[in-house]
């Protein structure tokens, strides 16, 4: 058995190094950055994912850090993370923008009222809440 083990890895190694080539036939993966993007005029997006109210002035520090502008875009998808402890599978609850509750607020107001003051501080940032 661990001849064959030997065996094997003798022949497969050299075959793949022939048949892998590196010489650059495929298009190489550009490493991006914010500056890349900066310069390349195109949309900053981030997946921002809240688990509780208090980490999103963290979030939200670290988004006003990249320092978005009308030229430089940046579209941010704030997702709510909830435990459920009733639901046997998962469920994806979208905030709708008309805020239909009466009397009370619901659990993720704070955190989405957060981000809708960030989008209307900054010109050029987009917020779509989940």
């Amino acid at each position: 058995m661990v001849y064959a083990v030997v065996v094997m890895t003798g022949i497969i190694g050299p075959n793949m190094t022939m048949l892998y080539e590196s010489s650059g036939t495929s298009k190489q993966i550009q490493c991006k950055s914010i500056r890349s993007i900066q310069q390349s005029n195109s949309e900053f997006r981030v997946l921002a994912c809240i688990h509780k109210s208090q980490n999103v002035t963290g979030i939200v520090n670290l988004l006003e850090a990249s320092h978005p502008t009308k030229e430089f875009l940046m579209s941010v998808f704030a997702v709510h993370l909830v435990e459920l402890t009733s639901h046997a599978s998962a469920m994806l609850i979208v905030h709708d923008t008309c805020k239909s509750t009466v009397g009370g607020s619901r659990k993720g107001d704070d955190i989405a009222t957060t981000f809708e003051n960030f989008q209307n501080e900054n010109d050029g940032t987009i917020v779509s809440g989940m």
